[in-house]
């Protein structure tokens, strides 16, 4: 059956989308082709698996703060790879974004793999 994507959200600081996006696509074994132009409250990412399905990962602003606010807001993630989905890679991409946005939740930096 079709997987139509996966979603889901986080607790998070809107500025550190970025960072967890490069995070997320080398834990998932993927590389952003393209990052569309930023859209107020939205960021969409052109990816690339290494079975060679293309896909889009997108970050969401759903809490009521405001990007250039660095006080934690509801961040919505989705992920999809190919035409049909590949469930297991975009839930991989999710929550490796998911725990990266988790860890750099209200500090400047973390190194990457230091348990929070």
């Amino acid at each position: 059956m079709p997987s139509h994507g996966t979603s889901i959200t986080v607790s998070a600081d809107w500025d550190d989308v970025d960072a967890a996006v490069a995070y997320a696509v080398r834990q998932a074994e993927t590389a952003v082709l393209h990052e569309e132009p930023p859209e107020p409250g939205r960021r969409v990412y052109r990816i690339k698996s290494v079975g060679d399905e293309e896909g889009t990962l997108v970050a969401s602003l759903e809490g009521t703060t405001a990007e250039t606010d660095h006080s934690p807001t509801t961040i919505g993630l989705y992920a999809k790879i190919g035409a049909f989905g590949d469930p297991e890679l975009e839930r991989r991409l999710v929550r490796a974004m998911k725990r990266r946005l988790e860890q750099l939740k209200g500090v400047e930096w973390r190194w990457i793999g230091e348990e929070f």
